[in-house]
């Protein structure tokens, strides 16, 4: 089952592997490595 994450506040990449995004964009889960380092993208 696919999941989606709603941002609650707005957050800028500081690496190549980070994802920026805006509070309210939706972010789709794509695997939950532990509780502190999720990997997703912007739909």
């Amino acid at each position: 089952m696919t999941q989606y994450l709603i941002a609650v506040w707005d957050y800028a990449a500081e690496g190549e592997f980070e994802l920026s995004f805006k509070q309210g964009d939706r972010i789709k889960l794509l695997e939950k490595h532990n509780d502190d380092w999720w990997e997703g993208s912007n739909q």
